[in-house]
Order: C-alpha cells, then structure tokens, then sequence
C-alpha cells in the first residue's frame, strides 16, 4: 500500500511541474505577443536597398525627427528602429567616382536617439535618450558602365543605388511611456568628430568638405520613404520634418521645420501594455 502511495505521490509531482512549465511557456508566449508595431515606415526593412535621403552636416542639420502617432493601445515603447544611408567610401570620393570598398566592409558610428512629448508639434519634454555604435556600410564601388552619374556620383550595383542603406535598431528600451499617444523620434550622429570615419576614408580624405571653413562633413544621410505610408500609426504633419539647425556652408540660415513633399521620415516603433 505505501509503495502504491509513493508512485503515486511521484506521479502527482511530476504531473504538478509539467502543468507549472506549461504555464510559464503560455505566460511567457503571452508577454512576447504583447509586442505590437504601433508605427511602421520601413518597408524595406534590410540593408542595401537605397531610398530618398537628406544629407546631414552637409546640410547643415544636426539631427532628424519626426512626430509620430501610435497605434493601437500599447504606449510603452520598447524598440525604434531608422534607417542611415552611408555615402562614406573606404577609400576614395563618392561624388568623383573614385570610391573603392572591399564587400561587407562597415566603421563604427555612434547614433542617439531622443524620444519626445509633442508640445505643437516641437520637442517637448525629454522622455529618453541613448547613443549606440553601429556598424555603418561603406558605399560599394560604383557600377560605372551601367549606371549614370547624379551629381552625387555613379550608383553602384545593378540597381543604380546613390548611397548604401543601414537600419538602425534601438531594442530593450526602458517601455518609454508615450503618454499622449504620440511622440516625437530623433535621431543624430556626432558632428564635432572631424577624424571620424563617416567624415575620412581610409586615406585621410574627407567625402565631403566645407569650403567656407574647410572641415569635412561626414558622408551619412538620413532616409524617407515615399508616401503612401506609414502602414502603422500616421505622421500627424504630412511629412514635416524637425531638424536640428547649424550654420550652412553658404550661410544661410536652416529651418527647425522643413516638408518632405511626397515622403515621410522612415521609422518603426515597438511597444507592450502594461
């Protein structure tokens, strides 16, 4: 009789720790599926594939953002990927068809990003902020017999890409409470690194120089994406873009705000319940 008892008992705690682990996988399933886009212009989605694209110190910005409306009902932000697109080459100038780079060839760039309350749809209060390095493609060599020059020099590859596109993903954010609902994304790379690789090749050449002060200008644009778009959530302002400001090559002054007639700034933004 106690024999009998015991294999049951045995059989009961078996029994209890497999009816426990099937909880905690469903548990655990459920907390991964509460994961949902809640906003998405990034359709191409892999590196490569080039885009329209705004050119950043050469420009004269200093950052790149954009407001953003969430879907949905899930508010706590946990993952914002954007795009970069690198005119950088490994060695030579991208704009006189002299770029040479070895396949897969990447530098390191340093990228922030700063996510904001709205208020009239300038940034706001500072919900958070994080630099990460990422590996940034170098331009490949461009396809001169089969592609023509745009003034930014000669696309590469058999599609006639100008600049080379990297997404960025920013995971394991602290669940960013966007409380309104919408939020303002932005992005910046370091403008003062005048030895950075994104400003000189391999050689000590700049990609790009200012010829009023004669530093180099990294060669690392920004991306949109053609409207229709995005197929999450909406951009509140049709396209307008907030630019961070500094002194123009030419002198001129640069707007905080600018419009992207007929694109919208590529983003995607992850976020759970809570």
């Amino acid at each position: 009789m106690s024999s009998i008892m015991s294999r049951t008992g045995r059989t009961a705690t078996r029994g209890g720790a497999a009816i426990l682990m099937a909880i905690c996988a469903l548990a655990l399933a459920a907390g991964t599926a509460s994961a949902a886009k809640v906003y998405k212009n990034l359709p191409h989605g892999s590196a490569g594939k080039d885009t329209e694209s705004e050119c950043m110190n050469g420009c004269g910005h200093t950052s790149f953002g954009v407001e953003v409306t969430l879907a949905g009902r899930d508010r706590y932000i946990t993952s914002v990927t954007g795009e970069i697109s690198s005119f950088s080459c490994e060695f030579g100038i991208y704009s006189d068809n002299t770029c040479e780079t070895e396949a897969g060839a990447t530098f390191t760039e340093p990228v922030t990003l700063k996510i904001y309350e709205p208020l009239l749809n300038e940034p706001g209060a500072l919900l958070y902020e994080t630099t990460v390095g990422f590996p940034i493609a170098y331009k490949p060599e461009p396809n001169v017999h089969g592609c023509v020059n745009h003034g930014e020099g000669t696309g590469w590859g058999p599609a006639c890409h100008i600049g080379d596109l990297t997404p960025v993903k920013f995971e394991n954010l602290p669940s960013v409470f966007a409380t309104s609902g919408s939020a303002i994304l932005e992005l910046a790379v370091p403008e003062d690194e005048s030895t950075s690789p994104s400003k000189l090749n391999k050689s000590g050449d700049p990609h790009s120089v200012n010829v009023a002060t004669a530093t180099p200008f990294n060669g690392i644009s920004y991306t949109y994406e053609p409207i229709p778009a995005p197929t999450k959530g909406s951009d509140p302002d049709g396209g307008e873009v907030i630019f961070g400001t500094m002194a123009h090559p030419n002198g001129e002054a640069v707007a905080s705000t600018e419009e992207a007639p007929g694109s919208v700034p590529a983003f995607e933004v992850v976020a759970v319940k809570r």
